[in-house]
């Protein structure tokens, strides 16, 4: 009964891992969108006005990007929710529980 609690105990974990990746995936996606507006934003560091004459001897004025601010941009890129998230915290956790149980884990060296 030890044995099947910890096992139990080893899903919800998973199950609760699993769930709450899928939600850094989401969260990831939106603060990626937010980093790439933030960047966009930032690289430039000056703007200067631009005069072009068009084929009818109108003029158009647009702006012209000097520099990049890619050195001193406070746009600040999320983590990766890879890196957030391990299965062997939950496993970690059921070894525990099965030692607890009065089991014994032996580790075996595979040639």
């Amino acid at each position: 009964m030890c044995v099947a609690n910890c096992n139990a105990a080893l899903q919800a974990c998973q199950f609760s891992q699993q769930s709450a990746y899928q939600q850094c995936q989401s969260n990831y996606a939106l603060q990626m969108n937010t980093y790439a507006l933030c960047k966009a934003q930032q690289s430039c560091i000056t703007q200067r006005e631009s005069i072009e004459l068009q084929a009818r001897g109108n003029r158009t004025t647009k702006p012209v990007c000097e520099g990049s601010a890619s050195f001193n941009s406070p746009c600040i890129e999320p983590k990766r929710c890879d890196t957030q998230f391990s299965a062997s915290r939950c496993e970690q956790n059921q070894r525990t529980c099965f030692m607890a149980c009065g089991g014994r884990i032996d580790r075996v060296k595979l040639d």
